[in-house]
């Protein structure tokens, strides 16, 4: 099989259309739905503890929901370009800093995006507590079929926006591996990102490259970090334990994703400047893993905490 895919879907007004930018906001788009159809984020205000005058702020639906993908958007694609200018190719900080902000030359970092989305919830959760008048919350994360999660009682304090943000970046982790599956076929589709060369029959020729067949490591990551990422998600969703303690989710996806991002590593060829060799053992891809494998694991433990932390706050 020859990989020779026009990675240009169309043209509008002399513009060119790729189908990396077009599968980016569908990303965006059908993880924000799928959000606000399966989960209920809600946070109740009220100033006193009986929650006898309280009012209700929906945060996956309407505007908050809309104000949400707005931060996420900016934050995500903010966080992937600097990212990769960090982790990649960090002399573009001194030859031409405003090449950093030309997207359209390529060059984005799913580390530095889960950086900058983590970085985008926590300013919108800072957003939505700043704007009240009320004293006391309460976050409630409930199933559409209004299955009952989790209602923790906080004041308004940092514990309310850890609180929030977690709740929100678990919503978010349980269909993020949608958008992970679309940026590698997107990948796949303008033939970068190419795998080590194999005589396996699997073997494809990415005609831009060389003629010689190589592993489509971009499926291969599609398949783990979105097909198989999404069964277990979406699996953990409907435990309520686990969704009871804010942050397991995003912190189990994080380690998963690592662990499969440095396994495909392996056959993903070294010859992109994406792939370097840190000191002739892992590649830069590897020992990013390995940092993001090692927050999920604090991310999980920091969950525990808050749970004993909200436990400890009610008393």
């Amino acid at each position: 099989m020859i990989n020779n895919l026009d990675p240009i879907a169309f043209h509008v007004l002399g513009f060119d259309i790729y189908w990396y930018g077009i599968f980016y906001g569908f990303s965006f788009l059908i993880c924000s739905l799928m959000m606000g159809y399966f989960l209920n984020l809600e946070v109740i205000e009220a100033e006193q503890t009986s929650f006898n005058n309280k009012h209700s702020i929906s945060i996956l639906n309407g505007k908050y929901g809309d104000r949400l993908l707005i931060f996420l958007v900016l934050s995500v694609i903010l966080g992937s370009r600097l990212g990769y200018t960090v982790f990649y190719a960090p002399h573009w900080f001194q030859k031409d800093i405003l090449h950093i902000f030309n997207t359209r030359n390529g060059g984005l970092s799913l580390h530095g995006g889960l950086i900058g989305g983590f970085i985008g919830i926590l300013l919108f959760s800072l957003y939505v507590l700043s704007n009240s008048k009320y004293r006391y919350y309460k976050v409630i994360l409930r199933h559409r079929n209004n299955k009952f999660i989790s209602d923790i009682c906080c004041s308004k304090s940092l514990l309310a926006s850890l609180l929030l943000t977690f709740s929100i970046s678990d919503a978010i982790a349980i269909f993020c591996p949608i958008g992970l599956l679309l940026g590698r076929i997107s990948n796949f589709i303008n033939g970068e990102l190419y795998g080590t060369v194999t005589e396996l029959p699997i073997g494809i020729i990415f005609a831009k490259v060389d003629s010689f067949p190589r592993h489509p490591s971009q499926i291969y990551e599609a398949i783990l970090e979105g097909i198989v990422l999404l069964f277990i998600t979406t699996n953990l969703a409907k435990n309520t334990k686990i969704l009871s303690f804010h942050g397991m989710i995003s912190g189990i996806t994080l380690v998963f994703y690592s662990i499969f991002r440095y396994l495909c590593e392996f056959l993903r060829a070294p010859l992109d400047g994406h792939v370097e060799f840190m000191n002739r053992f892992i590649t830069k891809g590897q020992s990013l893993s390995v940092y993001s494998l090692c927050v999920g694991g604090g991310v999980i433990l920091f969950s525990m905490l808050l749970k004993f932390l909200t436990r400890y706050s009610k008393k």
